[in-house]
């Protein structure tokens, strides 16, 4: 992308927010997380509160910061300063299973990909440029139902 989405401080005081929020789970009593715990043996549901906590104080400090700066880009709330940025990483994933039906569809599933012809390797690569693209517009102009299959209904014909 070439943006810097978040500075190296900016990153240091969201990690800072988010683990003061993951403490905050941390008590006696129900509803909270025992400080006797160990960390193998969390329940989902003391998981579920820490990474709520984790997840809730980076948001806040995010919003702080960059409402400071009246920036209202979702993907500047969402940048974690790596590369790639999990956010992207998850709109990868959606695509994954057309990615996986087209490999099928090409009777490439049991071929290592070393031993692909080109035009089938470049195949493989436009559809993946192609499907991420529409994923991405799709994510990017929520709220909507759309599905993978709406989205890239040629990858699941027959």
């Amino acid at each position: 992308m070439g943006l810097e989405l978040i500075t190296g401080h900016e990153r240091e005081a969201a990690i800072a927010a988010a683990v003061a929020h993951a403490q905050f789970t941390i008590g006696p009593g129900r509803g909270f997380v025992s400080p006797n715990a160990t960390i193998s043996s969390l329940s989902d549901f003391e998981w579920r509160k820490i990474a709520e906590g984790v997840v809730s104080g980076w948001i806040v400090e995010r919003s702080r910061q960059l409402t400071a700066e009246r920036v209202t880009n979702e993907a500047m709330f969402l940048a974690m300063g790596t590369v790639p940025e999990p956010m992207e990483l998850g709109t990868c994933a959606v695509a994954l299973p057309a990615l996986g039906d087209l490999v099928e569809k090409l009777g490439l599933a049991g071929t290592p990909i070393g031993a692909w012809s080109k035009d089938d390797m470049l195949l493989f690569v436009w559809t993946a440029a192609e499907v991420v693209s529409e994923v991405r517009t799709a994510r990017d102009e929520r709220p909507s139902s759309l599905t993978v299959t709406e989205i890239a209904p040629e990858l699941y014909g027959g």
